[in-house]
């Protein structure tokens, strides 16, 4: 496989990124017309992202990030050069407020490598002791500064952190990659695919109103989707799915909520919009017995810059690519910068399993098994 560039990387590196922020956004439908809400988290996972893309800037960057300078007038003020600029915004951000609205969440060594060298440095002290223009507290910030960078920067560099951050973006990245090898099974097999997103969740009175514990455990929302997978057998509007995969995600806003990637035979099954509905509906009125909600993303396309889902033919290489690289992303690699930490034996992504292909097509490919 060819190495990707730093273009390719940086490109990769937004659509994750837009993906993670999407993840916050809750869609309704008000008076006929698609709404859009934004909840705390999407500024937080704004705020976060923004976090991440700063301390990687820092660790490919070798120029100062501030200096001290005389004023005219004299005494001393802070210069800030742009990446400056940038980490003391985020010397803003709340913390804490971050990790108690993702509090069932792993964070990148990247993130937690701030908080600590932040904490370490005491930079939340000093920022108000400048503000309160305490004396001298302008040279002890400057110090305090340039020691927490070169602190970041020589942590970066080092082995044990680089090795971190290769464990905690292996499981996502395979992921990523077996899911786009399974798509692209579906497709030597099937001449045309149904490609329906879903996203099913639960009312807001099951979430976590005013900061109350939700009534939907863990253990509820586990099973509300083995039921429905399970019921998938039995169920005529699950009749020719050929494919899926899920990913269970969780907000303090939002709750427990699923992204579900649905594959059928195009030759044998239409009307995508009207599919997803039906299985929301399942969802929502059988399968939680009232309490689910669900988003129709096939029946909202408008509401997507890049539209990889619908019918596909096998021929349609751009709308594969977007599929694979919206959608899978979507589904699989956010977890490089939040990752839902599960309890023993149970998953937070899985896929179906690779698709057998007739013998003729299948003697250069080699067995798979599905991702976990």
């Amino acid at each position: 496989m060819a190495k990707k560039t730093e273009i390719d990387q940086e490109e990769e590196r937004n659509e994750i990124e837009s993906a993670l922020i999407e993840s916050t956004v809750t869609y309704f439908e008000s008076q006929g017309e698609t709404k859009v809400a934004l909840t705390v988290e999407y500024d937080l996972m704004k705020e976060l992202s923004q976090i991440e893309r700063l301390m990687k800037d820092i660790g490919a960057s070798e120029h100062a990030l501030f200096a001290l300078e005389e004023r005219k007038r004299g005494g001393l003020y802070l210069k800030k050069f742009p990446l400056g600029e940038r980490f003391i915004a985020a010397l803003n951000y709340d913390i804490s407020e971050i990790r108690r609205h993702f509090e069932r969440h792993a964070f990148t060594p990247h993130f937690e490598l701030f908080e600590e060298c932040v904490k370490k440095y005491n930079l939340d002290d000093l920022a108000q002791a400048v503000k309160r223009k305490a004396h001298r507290a302008i040279e002890a910030w400057c110090r305090a500064l340039t020691g927490c960078v070169t602190r970041i920067r020589t942590r970066l560099h080092s082995r044990a952190f680089k090795s971190r951050v290769s464990l905690f973006r292996r499981v996502p990245n395979e992921n990523y990659l077996g899911l786009c090898r399974y798509i692209d099974r579906l497709f030597e097999k099937h001449s045309r695919l149904i490609v329906i997103r879903l996203d099913l969740g639960f009312g807001k009175e099951h979430r976590w109103p005013n900061g109350l514990r939700s009534p939907v455990t863990f253990e509820e929302a586990i099973g509300c989707r083995e039921r429905l997978f399970n019921n998938r057998r039995c169920n005529r509007i699950f009749k020719h799915m050929v494919g899926y995969a899920w990913k269970l995600e969780y907000g303090l806003d939002k709750g427990f909520h699923y992204h579900l990637l649905l594959l059928f035979d195009g030759s044998k099954r239409q009307q995508d919009v009207t599919i997803a509905m039906e299985i929301g509906e399942y969802w929502e009125k059988v399968i939680t017995n009232g309490k689910g909600v669900y988003w129709n993303c096939n029946g909202n396309k408008q509401t997507y810059k890049a539209c990889g889902i619908g019918r596909i033919n096998r021929s349609d290489i751009e709308l594969r690519a977007t599929l694979k690289e919206k959608v899978a992303i979507y589904l699989t690699k956010v977890d490089v910068i939040l990752k839902l930490v599960m309890p023993d034996g149970h998953r937070s992504y899985n896929r179906g399993g690779m698709p057998k292909l007739k013998e003729k097509r299948a003697e250069s490919i080699t067995q798979e098994e599905a991702v976990v």
